[in-house]
């Protein structure tokens, strides 16, 4: 959907921030603009929101299977639930949902593609459309139980999203496409069906496939002295070196910190990726992931790779561990900010930039009816009205502090189906008002009004409400109200 608004809202469940980006806009180094614009903060978000999928926290309730298994074929599944044949648990059906919300929300065109339901979104480019650049990454994790694959592979997701939020902003000369595959860890069936169904019938002109898998945890268990860096996988061909001289120019050029191993390319692994199926039909493509330490295979250096420890609360992210080693998030958003130099200088990214709202943020809501935006002492806060906690009506309203880049979770006020939110002020006293319309026996229970207390808002009054879906405060003189619209 190129030149559209992109209104505040949620898609199944998220939250959008939105920017209103100027027709053009002139700067001497627009590949550099593109790369400073990549977020650390907005890339965890991402990462965490993938890793939990599976949790009940996005559209749906607890499943016991759990995060994105792709059981419905791996494990048999289907013979216990035929439902679950639907692309993997439910999970993993609730992270393609996140995927398409999120790459539609940039206004992206975005489509579900083939047996396996990879997520494939497009930037047309304007000049030279039929040149295409694919940035890609594996959204399941492994069939075997309970895997968050925090680092296996929500990394990489996450790094996909973070890449298309930049370059969504702009209009290339060539094609850029953003793909989360699925079914990678029962060999590459996403994206070999990809190739096989698309990119060889269509003939399609691929210049290059950046690969994103495993870009959160640097450095090895085994020993947390090695150097940090970046490890290149491809096939030792002429075109494969040409890409991946392509890429590692981009890091000398726009992120000179990020150190590649000296020994990449590697030919170790070629094929041991969603890279694969492109290089096997003879199209240049590199996998970009922490130093693996070749010889050692991935467990060398995560030792709870396909494991449940691999998530951002588990022992893959312990700073007090045996080893010290956690999840580097300012290194995974510089291999984000090599992939956005490498695809926007290679597809000319133009300073013309799409206009209209396109999306700076996403937030994760349950239900969202409202948001409130409002400013205490110099510091700006959004509140938003979650109506639901999973599936109940037990929500909240959740307020983010902005921090000079992104929105911060802040604090989270016990709501009943939360519909509506109001900030005010009274002689220098901050307020928040919140219209419950209900919970899950009755329309009948309490608003409630919250005072600032210097830090949060703490309850000051309860208000008898009857489906309250709206409240309103004003003042006529000296004198302050509120008025509650209720629904029953």
């Amino acid at each position: 959907m190129p030149n559209s608004l992109i209104p505040l809202g949620f898609l199944h469940a998220a939250c959008f921030v939105s920017a209103l980006v100027a027709p053009t806009i002139s700067a001497a180094n627009i590949v550099r603009e593109a790369v400073d614009k990549a977020s650390v903060g907005q890339y965890r978000m991402y990462e965490v929101d993938i890793q939990n999928m599976g949790l009940g926290r996005y559209g749906g309730q607890e499943y016991n299977q759990g995060y994105r298994n792709r059981d419905g074929w791996a494990a048999g599944v289907a013979l216990f639930n035929p439902a679950w044949t639907d692309g993997g648990t439910p999970g993993n059906r609730e992270a393609r949902l996140y995927l398409l919300d999120q790459l539609t929300a940039m206004g992206l065109s975005v489509q579900v593609q083939g047996t396996y339901r990879n997520v494939v979104a497009e930037l047309k480019g304007s000049e030279r459309p039929g040149d295409i650049y694919i940035v890609s990454a594996h959204y399941d994790t492994t069939s075997v139980g309970e895997r968050p694959g925090g680092d296996d592979n929500a990394s990489g997701a996450a790094g996909v999203l973070e890449v298309a939020r930049v370059l969504a902003q702009y209009n290339p000369a060539a094609t850029v496409r953003f793909i989360g595959f699925n079914a990678e860890e029962d060999w590459m069936l996403g994206s070999q069906d990809y190739v096989n169904r698309v990119v060889l019938p269509g003939k399609e002109r691929i210049i290059g496939v950046l690969n994103l898998d495993m870009i959160l945890r640097p450095g090895w268990d085994s020993n947390p002295k090695a150097p940090i860096d970046l490890d290149i996988e491809t096939r030792t061909t002429p075109n494969c070196l040409t890409w991946a001289g392509v890429f590692m120019d981009a890091i000398a050029a726009y992120v000179p910190t990020l150190k590649v191993d000296p020994a990449s390319p590697s030919g170790f692994y070629w094929d041991a990726g969603d890279q694969g199926p492109f290089i096997s039909a003879g199209y240049p493509a590199l996998m970009i992931a922490e130093n693996t330490a070749s010889e050692i295979w991935w467990y060398g250096c995560n030792a709870y790779y396909h494991q449940p420890g691999d998530a951002d609360d588990g022992p893959a992210n312990d700073p007090l561990g045996a080893s010290g080693v956690i999840y580097d998030y300012d290194f995974a958003t510089d291999v984000v900010r090599a992939t956005i130099a490498t695809l926007a200088k290679e597809a000319s990214i133009s300073a013309e930039s799409r206009p209209g709202f396109l999306e700076y943020q996403s937030i994760l809501g349950r239900g969202a009816r409202d948001i409130e935006p409002f400013e205490i002492d110099g510091r700006h806060y959004l509140a938003v009205a979650n109506s639901r906690d999973d599936l109940t009506y037990a929500g909240e309203v959740a307020t983010y502090r902005w921090n000079g880049d992104i929105f911060v979770a802040e604090q989270s006020i016990p709501a009943q189906g939360a519909a509506d939110c109001e900030f005010f002020t009274i002689d220098g006293t901050f307020y928040l008002a919140v219209a419950n319309e209900r919970n899950d026996a009755t329309y009948r229970v309490d608003s409630g009004l919250y005072q600032w207390n210097g830090t949060e808002f703490v309850w000051r009054q309860a208000i008898p409400t009857n489906g309250a879906t709206d409240c309103e405060f004003f003042t006529i003189g000296d004198e302050h109200y509120l008025a509650v619209a209720n629904s029953r």
